[in-house]
């Protein structure tokens, strides 16, 4: 929470005894100096009516493990809209690649529970924010290893870890996951699982095939320029005007749709081939055939899940499009694949920002002009069946919680739920 919030102070706690001062950095200050407040004093209630009038909303946020009561929160508690409850097992991670997708998984949990106060497209789902909670937990893990051998009586007023932690804790050591750079295929590697592969994004044309080619581009190759098969005969691979051999890159864009053809001609040059196909409206010519879509080895997208408006929309939909990557093609990659690590999302975020800035500066040439680096073509927002219409609207500013009380979207709506007020995964392709 402090990762999200505020992600280099120090730790404030609320002492369970008389008038239940809260401390931080080993003075005692009032709640508004810090958003996040540590406890193990449970009347919620009480917390509640106590400084409700501080601020626009109170939340809490319990964590709840095995069977035993002591270790368990009332389960009442949990029905109140300002309460979100977690189970220990939602906590653990064992490398970096479980830390990333548990900051993924409880941000997304915190966002659907408060979103009546925060709004639905809350910049909490921020990559950078998400990454400073990432970047705050490992700094955790070290300051739990450097008190291992310390009592418990000392504490570090940051995180709030005490000595001798790791003995008596579940926590592993978070080690990042180190790719072999110094493999020369390693270009064309799953970095987990060290076997070959190749992208296409196959699509009919208009159907937000651009967005579809840099995401996946942003996600493999963030700074190469695209390339395409070209739909003659031979169907060459151009890249930046030049023909390529396929295995110069990762990530091909075609509109050629038979994708059982591009298998059979490429498969023996990799481990795998993959087909990320997206597909707009009812209409066959924005289409694959349905059958396609039953294959192991590819993701069919659609358009709607393309479309964004401004940097949050695109935050989300760059984490959406890369789970479902994941989940489709976990049989190759592995369960654990750092597809999910943050940075080359944020590295998918920024390519697809560069691609919006080239659209718009070249909103006023032709068709003909094409961009080498992102694949846009000249004029092309100004086209009424734009795959990238609705993709590339103007950008709204990014909404950003106060420094401690966030102001409530007026607009959200309002879930059914009761609130605090004093008084309520086909087998292997052949």
């Amino acid at each position: 929470l402090m990762g999200l919030f505020e992600p280099d102070q120090h730790y404030s706690f609320m002492v369970n005894q008389k008038g239940r001062p809260i401390r931080h950095r080993g003075e005692e200050v009032p709640a508004d100096t810090t958003i996040v407040t540590q406890t193990h004093y449970l009347d919620l209630m009480k917390i509640y009516k106590r400084f409700h009038n501080d601020f626009d909303e109170v939340f809490f946020v319990v964590s709840s493990r095995g069977d035993s009561e002591e270790l368990r929160i009332n389960p009442k508690l949990c029905e109140y809209n300002n309460v979100l409850c977690l189970e220990y097992e939602d906590l653990i991670y064992a490398n970096r690649s479980q830390l990333e997708t548990m900051v993924q998984k409880l941000t997304a949990i915190f966002q659907d529970r408060f979103g009546y106060f925060f709004g639905e497209n809350s910049s909490l789902l921020g990559s950078e924010s998400q990454m400073n909670a990432i970047q705050r937990l490992e700094e955790m893990d070290k300051a739990v290893a450097s008190l291992s051998s310390q009592p418990a009586s000392v504490i570090d007023k940051k995180f709030g870890v005490h000595g001798g932690h790791r003995s008596n804790s579940n926590l592993l050591e978070v080690k990042p996951l180190a790719a072999n750079e110094g493999d020369p295929d390693f270009k064309h590697m799953a970095e987990d699982v060290k076997k070959s592969f190749h992208v296409f994004a196959a699509t009919p044309p208009h159907t937000a095939s651009t967005v579809l080619t840099n995401w996946i581009m942003g996600i493999f190759e963030p700074e190469e320029y695209y390339s395409f098969m070209v739909n003659t005969k031979g169907r060459p691979v151009l890249q930046n005007g030049v023909e390529i051999p396929i295995s110069k890159t990762i990530v091909t864009k075609t509109h050629y749709l038979d994708l059982l053809a591009l298998y059979k001609r490429f498969r023996k040059e990799f481990d795998e081939v993959f087909f990320v196909v997206s597909n707009r409206g009812t209409d066959p010519e924005t289409r694959i055939d349905y059958d396609f879509c039953e294959y192991n080895n590819v993701l069919c997208i659609e358009y709607d899940d393309l479309v964004y408006s401004n940097n949050i929309e695109l935050e989300l939909m760059v984490q959406k499009l890369t789970r479902m990557f994941q989940d489709r093609f976990e049989y190759f990659f592995g369960a654990n694949s750092p597809l999910l690590d943050m940075e080359k999302q944020k590295n998918a975020v920024q390519r697809l920002k560069e691609m919006d800035d080239v659209t718009k500066s070249m909103a006023d040439q032709t068709f003909d002009h094409v961009d080498q680096k992102f694949g846009v073509h000249g004029g092309h927002r100004n086209r009424d069946d734009s795959e990238s219409k609705s993709a590339l609207a103007p950008q709204v500013p990014d909404e950003a919680p106060r420094a401690v009380s966030v102001v409530s979207d007026e607009n959200a709506v309002q879930p059914q739920r009761k609130i605090f007020y004093c008084g309520g995964w086909k087998g292997q392709t052949e």
